[in-house]
């Protein structure tokens, strides 16, 4: 399966906006094609009553620009997520906090520092595991 490649192909990921749709988009992109997810938010029969009023500004015709776009050669994006709905585009990522470290961390450590964890500011948007890792080396060192 490794040896499988998609240079010059595009792929579009969709109906899972989080982590995993971004996932198989990655692993697309590292086999040589441009993958982006997109995560729909639009009016069909399933969710026309889960949706309720906002139903009717939620066409699935306003969806399919941004697709468009995605596949175009000019994109130049690729692993990236873009929620789309009513005929808003936005750019959706998983970011990471600077958080809060201690070698000897207990429970009480992360009850008395949640706020740290959870603070936004400095937050980075790792575009892989890799850059995850890196600044966790870099405290731990």
């Amino acid at each position: 399966m490794a040896d499988i490649r998609f240079d010059g192909r595009v792929a579009i990921v969709t109906g899972a906006g989080g982590g995993l749709g971004r996932e198989h988009a990655l692993l697309l992109a590292a086999r040589g094609a441009k993958a982006n997810v997109l995560a729909p938010i639009a009016r069909t029969r399933m969710t026309e009553e889960l949706l309720g009023p906002l139903a009717p500004k939620l066409d699935p015709r306003l969806v399919a620009p941004v697709a468009a776009w995605l596949v175009h050669e000019d994109c130049p994006v690729s692993g990236e997520i873009y929620s789309v709905g009513g005929g808003r585009v936005a750019r959706f990522f998983v970011g990471l906090t600077e958080g809060y470290a201690n070698p000897e961390l207990t429970l009480e450590d992360v009850r008395d520092n949640f706020d740290l964890v959870r603070d936004e500011a400095g937050y980075t948007v790792p575009v892989g595991v890799a850059e995850e890792i890196g600044p966790l080396a870099q405290r731990l060192a």
